[in-house]
């Protein structure tokens, strides 16, 4: 009864949250969530059945995984497709990726091997009842809306259309403006309101998951959701359980849409993911961004957003054949900087032969194990020989130092371009992002032809310069984890030789070493100068183009994989 009595009380708190107008974040909630266990590495088994993942468990833990994040639980529409699971019917049933029992068997079995199983909530919307022509439609024609309406009241257990909010289409610039609370997503999303009915049957749906073993929480369109309505599901969630992880989707790069969520919960980082990509579908790649160096924010190179929705795809994603995406995960996984989701594709990725993204999670398992310093980020660029030839006439070149040594500096259009692309990649306005991709595609097109107008003399010389030296130099980006190990990335189209490996690692790497990706050793003397390469001398061919190497101190007796 004292059970009972105590979830009442915090029903009546859940309820009188959503109806007071936002305050701060208090300081009750903040002792709660310093006590909530933060993973490392979390698996997306997206779309994977409960019983699937729990036959996974032993290969998650070889990975070094401390998390699992599940597709949404609750019943939704029929079908196989992944899109379904976020269009729920019914969240006090557990159906479609398996039952509550088999829920709780996952739940045990990865609470014995130490990892933390998260649930994906879906609380801003119920499934798809018309499409967004037939609310258009039945703005003007009431008989219609009233259909639409009862379809409201007859599809959803223990709801009716007082539980939503009036139809609004929401597109363009309302994805990000006022109207992202009580919107229709794409103009078809079954937008809910914070009523009383809605309230009780989104707690029911978390003491269920609860019930079950689930120590994490997930909330989907959370910047669809007012922040006061956010904050009472957390607070509730941390009453119910202190040590739960919670973070929220916040599918945005502008920190202002993050904004509201600072100090009581984590976020995606898509300022990181698509200011990562950018840099990477440069040509010459530019430098890219340094991680985030905080503690509340969840990291990835691709999630399901950017791979399963076509505009994000378009824009912001990096597609599975890039030969750039195995090298941008291991820069993320070779850091400890926050939590890091790894879609489950991009596990499988391979490169010449090999599995980087596994080696990758190998080492940051590793580096974790033997609680190796955060270490730091060190990039060198190759410098410019000085027996090129010059030319008053002819191209100018980069002094040393900037991005892209070595190749003739761009012209306004070239630049104009690139500015238009990162531009478009910080948006999510679709119409704007059309319009400056559009541009940039002009601009493009017009530099392009400006310079193939070149005269016969320069154009000539440049062919003769780039007989002489390549047009590109090379470019190493390092992350040193002290002595222990190092994450050496090729960010250039051209091989780099020892001495650049030298200058990369400043001296960090003492002993012997196992790279671990291609499998051989390398030496480094007590002053950290190279003595061996896969058990010969050091090479003027050490790391290959735009490819990753991870060096793991060998220990006595013991072999790192």
């Amino acid at each position: 009864m004292g059970l009972s009595l105590w979830k009442l009380a915090l029903t009546i708190l859940l309820l009188a949250a959503v109806t007071t107008p936002c305050a701060a974040s208090s300081g009750s909630a903040a002792a709660q969530s310093a006590k909530a266990i933060t993973p490392s590495t979390i698996y997306h088994a997206f779309n994977q059945r409960f019983h699937e993942v729990k036959n996974s468990i032993d290969r998650l833990v070889d990975f070094g995984y401390d998390g699992v994040q599940l597709s949404p639980a609750q019943k939704s529409i029929g079908g196989h497709q992944w899109w379904g699971r976020y269009q729920p019917v019914d969240h006090c049933e557990i159906e479609g990726l398996g039952s509550k029992e088999e829920l709780a068997e996952l739940c045990g079995r990865c609470k014995e091997k130490g990892i933390c199983v998260i649930a994906d909530v879906v609380f801003n919307h119920m499934a798809v009842v018309a499409h967004r022509g037939e609310w258009q439609r039945a703005q003007k024609d009431t008989r219609f809306n009233e259909e639409l309406q009862h379809r409201l009241d007859t599809r959803f257990p223990g709801l009716d259309r007082d539980d939503f909010h009036p139809w609004m289409d929401m597109m363009g610039d309302d994805w990000d403006n006022e109207n992202r609370f009580e919107g229709w997503g794409a103009g078809e999303w079954s937008d809910l309101k914070a009523t009383e009915r809605v309230l009780l049957r989104h707690q029911r749906h978390l003491d269920i998951l609860i019930e079950a073993g689930v120590k994490g929480f997930r909330f989907d369109a959370a910047k669809h959701i007012r922040p006061r309505t956010l904050k009472a599901y957390v607070d509730y969630i941390r009453q119910m359980c202190p040590d739960a992880y919670i973070y929220l989707e916040v599918l945005s790069p502008d920190p202002e849409q993050h904004a509201p969520f600072l100090g009581w919960a984590d976020t995606t980082d898509f300022q990181y993911c698509f200011g990562l990509r950018n840099a990477f579908h440069e040509n010459p790649i530019r430098e890219p961004p340094e991680v985030p160096d905080r503690a509340d924010n969840v990291l990835f190179i691709r999630n399901h957003d950017t791979i399963q929705n076509h505009d994000f795809a378009q824009s912001h994603g990096f597609n599975v054949r890039d030969p750039k995406l195995p090298m941008a995960w291991v820069m993320l996984l070779a850091q400890p900087k926050g939590t890091v989701l790894m879609y489950p594709e991009d596990e499988h990725l391979n490169k010449d032969g090999h599995w980087p993204v596994h080696a990758a999670l190998h080492f940051r398992k590793e580096m974790s194990r033997r609680h190796a310093p955060a270490g730091s980020t060190v990039r060198v660029n190759e410098t410019l020989p000085t027996s090129l030839p010059t030319n008053p006439n002819g191209p100018v070149l980069r002094n040393p130092g900037h991005h892209g040594e070595g190749l003739p500096q761009e012209s306004e259009g070239f630049k104009q371009a690139h500015e238009l692309e990162r531009l478009a990649g910080a948006t999510e306005m679709q119409s704007v992002r059309k319009i400056m991709l559009a541009a940039a595609e002009k601009c493009r097109k017009d530099a392009e032809r400006q310079s193939s107008a070149q005269s016969p003399r320069r154009s000539s010389f440049w062919h003769r310069q780039k007989k002489e030296e390549p047009q590109e130099m090379g470019r190493l980006h390092a992350v040193l984890r002290g002595e222990e190990g190092a994450a050496i990335c090729n960010l250039s189209k051209k091989w780099c030789n020892a001495s650049m490996v030298e200058q990369v690692t400043s001296g960090a790497l003492k002993g012997s070493y196992r790279e671990i990706i291609y499998n051989f050793d390398v030496e480094f003397d007590a002053e950290g100068k190279l003595l061996s390469w896969g058990g010969s001398a050091p090479k003027e061919q050490c790391v290959g183009p735009q490819s990753s190497l991870l060096l793991m101190k060998q220990r006595k007796n013991r072999v790192v994989v």
